[in-house]
């Protein structure tokens, strides 16, 4: 499978996953896209902190599914990175405010932080 460009998440059913302990939104994530291609998909090891996974990954003990952000932090420590074809394996992220409410200056320097961060994303 390392050497392919993408797969689909029902060709992942037979493998062992690695993730967050339930309640994590990654997990639960992996646990939807899952259900909709008809499996539960096999938790072999759960962790409490995502960076725990790369490890395990590179170990050989399991896959993971991580957002194109996490690839981006982990993309010199994780051996291979194959692009899930699943049109519906898709998240999107927003960042909100209150026009009415003060925003102290720390706080739009953050935002302006963040919407500088995202834009330089490909």
């Amino acid at each position: 499978m390392s050497q392919r460009k993408s797969v689909s998440i029902k060709e992942l059913e037979n493998e062992r996953f690695i993730s967050m302990h339930r309640g994590y939104w990654s997990r639960e994530m992996i646990e939807e896209y899952c259900r909709n291609e008809g499996f539960v998909p096999n938790f072999a090891i759960e962790v409490g902190e995502p960076d725990a996974m790369v490890p395990l990954v590179k170990q050989g003990l399991g896959v993971t599914l991580v957002p194109e952000l996490g690839w981006l932090r982990w993309r010199d420590q994780l051996p291979h990175r194959i692009r899930i074809s699943d049109p519906g394996c898709v998240s999107h992220w927003g960042l909100v405010w209150s026009s009415k409410h003060y925003m102290p200056p720390e706080v739009r320097l953050f935002r302006q932080f963040v919407i500088a961060y995202f834009n330089k994303l490909p």
